[in-house]
């Protein structure tokens, strides 16, 4: 049931260009907006205070951090999407993960394992199957 859950789901997220400046002594972080393309039949709604990131050091993975906060109903075939501001700068490996609902089941669209074949492009798509 899992597998088709996971069928109906697409994300992309985009580095935002022009971001605004961090405060002084604040880090730089990173702005992205993550769309998130709904292949299902019908409705998915994503929920961002469960869908998260986290970065990719020399020690490895960090700890999941969520997101943001609200909801995205996107309807079937179309796009919706959220921006946020991550801790760390762009050149800084991630990892996302984008929750969403279809009906009564649950599930993630994943984008880019912690691996040494981490990605900092600014545009990128994850097809969930």
């Amino acid at each position: 049931m899992r597998k088709a859950i996971l069928a109906g789901a697409a994300v992309l997220a985009t580095g935002v260009s022009g971001a605004a400046a961090a405060p002084a002594g604040a880090s730089p972080g990173c702005g992205v907006t993550v769309h998130v393309h709904n292949q299902f039949k019908s409705a998915i709604t994503v929920q961002w205070a469960k869908s998260d990131s986290r970065a990719k050091f020399i020690t490895g993975p960090g700890w999941w951090k969520k997101l943001g906060s609200g909801t995205t109903k996107i309807e079937a075939g179309k796009t919706g999407s959220k921006a946020f501001t991550l801790d760390f700068s762009c050149s800084t490996k991630h990892q996302y993960r984008v929750h969403y609902t279809h009906g009564s089941n649950s599930g993630y669209g994943h984008y880019s394992k912690i691996t040494s074949q981490s990605t900092t492009k600014s545009s990128f798509t994850v097809e969930v199957k």
